[in-house]
């Protein structure tokens, strides 16, 4: 019978699921949040040169990472490249919506609320935010 793996613990937050073995790494909200601060701690201790993350940068959120969460196994790459590419994708393309939109956004739920009509006609003009109407950005 083999092992079941732990669960990842994080203070003060709720048991992150554990990684599947092999070299595929899961991403969750959880996983999502906790790489989002550490990003913001690096921009605020002016680690990030002109908005955009270096080498260094993303080897010290690879080390911020694995000090936080012990054992998750994120590397740089491709786990914190490729999920730092798509969290921006994701945050440009929520800011579009929030600036041109701005009654089409729900505060409490930090969801873009865009009847089906005005986004079809914003879709066609950017094509980055198909399936992001009425899905939740908690970060």
């Amino acid at each position: 019978m083999g092992r079941k793996r732990k669960e990842i613990k994080v203070e003060g937050e709720e048991p992150i699921p554990p990684q599947p073995k092999g070299s595929y790494f899961s991403w969750n909200e959880a996983l999502d949040g906790i790489l989002i601060k550490c990003m913001l701690e690096l921009v605020e201790k002016h680690q990030v040169e002109n908005e955009n993350f270096k080498d260094v940068a993303f080897t010290e959120l690879e080390t911020m990472m694995n000090r936080k969460l012990p054992g998750c196994g994120v590397k740089v790459e491709p786990n914190i490249r490729s999920r730092h590419r798509k969290l921006k994708r994701e945050f440009m393309a929520v800011h579009l919506l929030r600036s041109k939109r701005k009654q089409g956004w729900d505060e409490l739920t930090l969801t873009p609320m865009i009847d089906d009509d005005v986004f079809a006609d914003l879709l066609k003009v950017h094509l980055n935010i198909k399936n992001l109407n009425k899905k939740p950005f908690p970060h």
